[in-house]
């Protein structure tokens, strides 16, 4: 018997369905993970985020998040915390086998250094200029706070890749670079 269009594709879908199982899960995860992140960053609260997936499962899921905030300009409403938070797990990102997921993470930490590198260099180049004995202690965690990026961020400029995808990134590595000399 011949079948119509419709049934068929009504029939191929359910004959998927029933054989990619884990993938539907796979997907209905990243669907719930993606709505905790989208939860989180609704209470201000997106330095819970590294504490909300698990790496390297979740890149996925954090490569939604990502260019989710790049795409809707969202940058703004990042401060110096989740700037701490959110670069240790785009460091992890950058040793992924998956280009599209490299790629991600280096456009986000260029967001992230576009936001966030005059802060931190003037913090640290104020506070060493400042006898320890002064500091406040509101700028002595602004201080953590921005050391701890920095430290990052140097080890970011470290793995990135330097041939094959790494050639994409050359304009993004001098402005890095530049940024680690300037403090």
């Amino acid at each position: 018997p011949e079948r119509r269009p419709a049934e068929l594709g009504a029939a191929q879908i359910a004959g998927l369905a029933a054989q990619h199982a884990q993938m539907l899960n796979i997907l209905q995860r990243r669907l719930d993970r993606v709505h905790r992140l989208k939860e989180l960053w609704a209470r201000g609260n997106v330095a819970r985020i590294s504490s909300e997936l698990t790496m390297p499962q979740d890149h996925a899921v954090f490569c939604d998040f990502a260019r989710a905030v790049m795409r809707q300009n969202l940058e703004s409403a990042l401060n110096l915390d989740a700037c701490q938070a959110l670069l240790p797990i785009l460091r992890d990102m950058l040793g992924s086998k998956y280009d599209e997921f490299v790629a991600t993470a280096v456009q986000f930490v260029s967001v992230l250094l576009q936001n966030f590198s005059r802060l931190i260099a003037d913090t640290r180049l104020s506070c060493a200029n400042v006898p320890e004995r002064q500091l406040d202690l509101p700028r002595e965690e602004r201080l953590r706070k921005c050391n701890a990026c920095h430290d990052h961020f140097r080890e970011i400029l470290r793995l990135l890749p330097d041939t094959g995808a790494g050639g994409r990134f050359a304009g993004f590595r001098s402005s890095l670079q530049r940024f680690l000399q300037s403090c």
